[in-house]
């Protein structure tokens, strides 16, 4: 009774309004990854323009003016440049745009980042990082540029406005649709704005709104690794998206009733198969003991209890000489059988529910559909960006360093190395692609000439790991430079999309994969196949599609917005079981799941307490009754229980005593003196 009323109530949909928890875990996830992917731009820009500033040779007489131009030419980002004197804080030489040198309280001793936040421009980084000059004297080299926003995919399902935020509130840049001016917006905007100041990320949900939309709030602080001093802005966005309504069901009363049925079904038979013919023939057996011969014992439709009852009838017949009272003889069921029924009733509810409520195949809203395209859009591009941007740092390798000689750039390559965990490794080759000089793991790539100009290329379609690398010549083309891309960072950003991720290239081959892989098996499901191929005509794709045994949403980008990586024709394709996402109907899928298991475990231990505390005990009794009615007087029969069944056993003891000495005198005493408690 107690598990029908929890199935009544784990299995009834009350909400009867929203179901949100999906739809933020969604949101969550693209303002997380659009914030990551962000912050791994700005972290790899500031790392170049360190791995510069190492390198920069003003130890000698080197015009500190050319040296910035070389700057410039190598980081085209880095374009307004000034290098001051550390002893006093005078500018020596500057490139590009004034530098706000007001947001330098204080000349830093290690690299600092510094926001330069107005109004009438976009937010920008102020960089200071400290260079060695001559003698004892040092520099500081300033650099100064914008902050580059996220790229914004609008989702036909969602109205998303992203904005870059500081932490007193003031917007700094917005992206997508224009930023709703309702109270409920404005509301949760400073609330995700106070969140993200203190370092936290999350999703904030309103209210829902009259014409049946939803207020999100997702938030994520821009950080940057390796610098002291704080950005202090954060990525939001604001969704503002259709209500997933979850209609009031009252489904969980169908099996609460089934099982409530069950229950006094099971109650009456087991009463009456087992629980009434024991306390009969316990009734009956007493008599007898007790030397009250006059009532014939009772029959019964039982086997076991059958048995006793026919043997203690002969005893009772005997002691009288009279004929016994026997029921017409017949085949009779086990009460096992009895007992069994019941049970096989309780696991065919288990299993009723399992199948109508376990296997519920949950609505998925289309905002998630669209979420999720939105997702791997992003995710693919932060992907293809990474690498551009290793194209980049091997072209300014070979632009402001090209006049050195290769054996003089180790320091270079060690500290990109150390900066950069994109690669695993670098080198530079001369022109028959033997390296001369690198830094990180052996190359995995083959000893051969490199492919003309500068570009991307995958080294192999088989083996055991995948070799992409970027290339670059230096002038003259004597020797070039090139970054073998680590796989595991590639996989690593895969593993911010919400569930399995994998990486193809153009022959359907393996390259990266979230769950682990076997370098370029080819993908098979048809589902992945015609998403990834569907995405290859320029549009990023998402739907659910039966992959295997499970429902899931596949979205599918390829990699472009690059010619350098375009060519590569790779392409990003996602799945996400249904089961894993935060619906109702999910929710009630599982709580059918662990209702059916505490249903099963019932059935088990309900029969086998019965057969252990009742059925066993009393066949063995049935069987010693069966061997005395055939005429075993001879074998004692011991009770080995305090119960009912054992109260039989002992008054077929005495029973058998009596029948052994033969038959009742007319003044004979009693047989025995068993209390009737």
């Amino acid at each position: 009774m107690l598990l029908a009323g929890f199935s009544a109530i784990y299995l009834t949909v009350l909400t009867g309004g929203r179901d949100p928890d999906a739809l933020k875990d969604s949101q969550e996830r693209v303002i997380t990854s659009l914030a990551k992917a962000m912050s791994l731009s700005i972290t790899a820009d500031i790392a170049d323009l360190r791995t510069g500033a190492k390198v920069m040779d003003l130890s000698h007489d080197r015009d500190p003016g050319q040296v910035l131009d070389d700057l410039a030419k190598g980081y085209p980002k880095w374009k307004n440049l000034a290098l001051l004197d550390s002893a006093n804080g005078k500018q020596v030489t500057a490139r590009g745009e004034q530098i706000p040198m007001t947001a330098i309280p204080v000349l830093p001793k290690q690299p600092t980042v510094y926001p330069v936040v107005n109004k009438s421009s976009a937010p920008k980084l102020l960089v200071a990082i400290p260079v060695a000059g001559k003698a004892d004297q040092g520099y500081l080299l300033l650099a100064y540029a914008p902050v580059r926003n996220p790229e914004l995919k609008q989702e036909p399902e969602v109205n998303r406005t992203l904005l870059l935020v500081d932490n007193v509130g003031q917007v700094l840049t917005t992206t997508g649709q224009p930023l709703d001016q309702s109270a409920q917006a404005s509301n949760l905007l400073d609330l995700a704005t106070k969140a993200s100041s203190r370092g936290e990320h999350g999703t904030l949900d309103g209210q829902r709104t009259a014409d049946g939309q939803e207020y999100l709030a997702s938030y994520e602080p821009i950080q940057v690794d390796g610098l002291a001093g704080r950005l202090g802005i954060s990525l939001i966005s604001i969704v503002r998206a259709p209500t997933v309504i979850v209609p009031t069901n009252w489904d969980g009363l169908i099996p609460a009733a089934a099982l409530w049925l069950i229950t006094l079904a099971g109650f009456v038979i087991v009463r009456q198969t087992l629980v009434l013919p024991i306390k009969a023939l316990r009734a009956d057996a007493l008599n007898i003991a007790d030397g009250h011969l006059d009532d014939p014992v009772r029959p019964h439709t039982t086997q076991e209890a059958s048995t006793i009852a026919t043997t203690l009838e002969r005893i009772r017949a005997g002691l009288l000489l009279t004929r016994p009272v026997i029921s017409a003889p017949g085949k009779r069921s086990p009460v096992l059988v009895a007992v069994g029924a019941v049970t096989g009733l309780l696991l065919a509810w288990s299993a009723g529910t399992l199948l109508l409520f376990g296997m519920n195949n949950a609505p998925v809203p289309s905002v998630l559909v669209g979420s999720s395209k939105h997702e791997a859009s992003t995710l693919a591009d932060a992907v293809r960006r990474s690498m551009a941007e290793g194209l980049s740092d091997v072209k300014a390798l070979t632009t402001v360093y090209g006049n050195r000689n290769p054996q003089e750039l180790q320091g270079l390559l060690d500290s990109m190395i150390k900066d950069q965990t994109r690669y695993r490794s670098l080198y530079i080759v001369d022109a028959a692609g033997k390296p001369v000089a690198g830094s990180g793991r052996d190359p995995l790539r083959p000893l051969a000439p490199l492919p003309k100009g500068e570009g991307i290329s995958q080294g192999n379609t088989s083996g055991r790991l995948p070799v992409i690398y970027s290339y670059s010549p230096f002038p003259g083309g004597k020797f070039s430079a090139v970054a073998e891309f680590d796989v595991d960072h590639l996989t690593t950003m895969l593993k911010r999309a919400g569930g399995h991720a994998v990486l193809v290239d153009s022959g359907m081959r393996t390259i990266a994969d979230t769950e682990g892989f076997l370098a370029f098996d080819q993908i098979q499901e048809p589902g992945l196949v015609s998403s990834v191929q569907s995405s290859r005509k320029g549009q990023t794709v998402s739907g659910v599609q039966q992959v295997g045994t499970q429902r899931k949403i596949v979205a599918a980008a390829a990699l472009t917005g690059s010619a350098s990586v375009s060519g590569l024709k790779w392409t990003l394709v996602s799945e996400q079981p249904i089961s894993d996402l935060r619906l109702t109907g999910n929710d009630v899928a599982q709580h059918a799941r662990v209702i059916a298991v505490v249903g099963a475990l019932l059935s088990a231990l309900m029969f086998g307490w019965h057969y252990f505390m009742l059925i066993r005990p009393l066949r063995r009794v049935a069987d010693m009754a069966a061997e005395l009615d055939r005429g075993d007087l001879e074998t004692v029969i011991y009770p080995q229980r305090q119960d009912e069944v054992g109260t039989i056993a002992r008054c077929l003891e005495i029973s058998r005593q009596a029948a052994k000495k033969g038959p009742v005198a007319p003044d004979r005493p009693s047989l025995s003196l068993i209390p009737r408690a």
